[in-house]
């Protein structure tokens, strides 16, 4: 386990790396309250590549669904609405229009 500082404006930001049980490195940083937006930012913008970044949501989205219970993302799901009409009469003579129809010999075309 080692220390060493990175002179951030007014404070310094303190930094310890250490090795968990599985031999994972791990970076802790002390960070002064009013600079830690700024740190936050600078540690996604400037030391992941895009392709960590995409992983780390991935990652992170992963850990809050299996947090809730579920193994994985879930799939889309199709959904299928049949909409069920209130019954109704067909009229006299099986036509579906009612009212005024023009008769067939009335009818002059040009």
């Amino acid at each position: 386990m080692f220390t060493y500082f990175k002179s951030a404006g007014k404070r310094q930001i303190k930094r310890t790396k250490a090795l968990d049980a599985k031999g994972r490195l791990w970076t802790i940083s002390f960070v002064p309250f009013d600079q830690l937006e700024e740190e936050d930012s600078r540690f996604w913008l400037e030391e992941l590549t895009p392709e960590e970044r995409v992983n780390a949501v991935t990652e992170a989205t992963l850990s809050c669904l299996k947090a809730r219970g579920l193994n994985g993302f879930p799939r889309f799901r199709r959904i299928y609405r049949r909409i069920e009409l209130p019954q109704s009469k067909v009229p006299d003579r099986g036509r579906a229009r009612t009212g005024n129809l023009r008769a067939t010999t009335g009818d002059k075309r040009s």
